[in-house]
């Protein structure tokens, strides 16, 4: 049986515009791998609400679980 696949969405203008470095995608990674889920993909988002929801409707067409 395949594991089941995660998306991580990082949403917040301070990581798509590099003013903070996104420690937590990494951290969250590991512990999904290590609880036998495949990370299918990490998207940072900028705090626009079209941009989230577009990101967060493409998650849901291929992913069991999605993280924001």
């Amino acid at each position: 049986m395949e594991s089941p696949c995660v998306t991580l969405l990082a949403i917040g203008n301070e990581l798509v515009f590099g003013k903070i470095v996104d420690t937590n995608s990494a951290a969250i990674a590991q512990a999904t791998y290590a609880e036998g889920l495949r990370m299918r993909r990490v998207v940072l988002c900028s705090d626009s609400c079209a941009e989230i929801v577009a990101e967060l409707k493409r998650a849901a067409e291929d992913s069991s679980l999605i993280i924001t």
